[in-house]
């Protein structure tokens, strides 16, 4: 299988969101991936990210950390990107209701923790939103652009590209790939400025394939990216 480049945040103000090296001054981000051998990048994917003690104290609650990567994404956004900011906003606001919808299978699920985990703690397992996203197949012939779009999510299998449009109407699903797909790794998704609207309506599985709805599925373990200075290196004295 050939790999994939996705490049990101190249509209953005002088934050990146949280996913690029120092979250500044890094020219043409990129992640490189493998259907079906490169992990999903979710919210809690480990990029090396490390905050110091008085951030995280000001972070205690889940919804406080969530509003922390919302807002380092916007950040990473045009000034004027309105409708990227609706679908950010949206698509945070759904993370956090579709976890409470699905409180009893995750609790659950969560039942081996015996109360130290629950069901919002799995929020930080859905996909990471890469913002302004240019996606290119690399191939024996060379780099192939395959579109830009202004959202783009990596599931493990396959990316999914989405563009915000003034009035098109979205790709209709069949068996969870599109009909205009250039690629059977990509999966191009539009959602107009109308739909737009209609709030977490859009979050459909008409509209947004399993992978991306059920982003628990694969977690067996919830965890957060606030993870402190120093973790990276810390090792335990086995004496």
């Amino acid at each position: 299988m050939a790999n994939l480049k996705i490049m990101y945040g190249s509209k953005g103000g002088p934050r990146s969101g949280h996913l690029r090296e120092g979250r500044s001054g890094v020219s043409n981000p990129s992640f490189l991936v493998t259907p079906h051998k490169t992990p999903p990048l979710r919210l809690n994917t480990d990029v090396g990210v490390r905050f110091p003690p008085d951030q995280l104290a000001k972070l205690s609650a889940n919804q406080e950390k969530l509003d922390y990567l919302r807002f380092e994404i916007l950040g990473a956004l045009d000034l004027f990107a309105q409708y990227q900011r609706q679908f950010l906003d949206l698509y945070f606001s759904f993370i956090a209701t579709h976890c409470q919808d699905a409180d009893r299978e995750l609790t659950q699920t969560l039942a081996w923790s015996d109360g130290l985990f629950s069901a919002d703690d799995f929020v930080f397992s859905a996909l990471w939103p890469l913002p302004d996203a240019q996606v290119s197949i690399l191939c024996d012939e060379g780099e192939r652009n395959l579109g830009e779009f202004d959202f783009a999510f990596w599931t493990g299998t396959r990316v999914l590209g989405l563009k915000l449009a003034g009035g098109a109407p979205h790709p209709p699903l069949v068996s969870g790939h599109a009909h205009d797909a250039p690629c059977e790794a990509l999966l191009p998704i539009t959602v107009t400025a109308t739909e737009l609207q209609n709030g977490a309506a859009i979050f459909s599985e008409q509209r947004f394939p399993l992978e991306f709805l059920s982003f628990w599925t694969e977690a067996t373990i919830p965890s957060s990216p606030f993870r402190p200075v120093g973790l990276a290196t810390f090792q335990i004295d086995p004496s």
